[in-house]
């Protein structure tokens, strides 16, 4: 098992922060949820809403100030998965039933 880095956030802290993440992400969906939601395809034909793109945005923008120097890889934006603490969001699970 590899060592944490000395400013790696614990356990108790990447959970919390997680949650927050939940929350932020929470507000958008819902505030989405059942209005006239474009639905576009990706190049891997699978569905992507403007409600996916908020969230990712959202999320990657409260990592950034979190936690500056860690990864993301998101599922809309991509990314790279890093050395060290990456985080990986997939901003709707279920986009095609989200928009229908």
């Amino acid at each position: 098992m590899r060592a944490q880095p000395a400013d790696a956030p614990s356990m108790a802290e990447s959970l919390a922060f997680a949650e927050h993440l939940a929350d932020a992400a929470r507000v958008v969906a819902l505030r989405r949820f059942r209005t006239a939601l474009e639905v576009r395809a990706k190049s891997d034909a699978s569905p992507v809403t403007a409600a996916d793109l908020e969230i990712e945005s959202r999320l990657r923008m409260l990592i950034r100030e979190r936690f500056p120097a860690h990864a993301v890889v998101g599922e809309e934006e991509g990314g790279e998965v890093a050395d060290g603490p990456t985080w990986v969001i997939d901003p709707i699970d279920g986009t095609a039933s989200f928009a229908s």
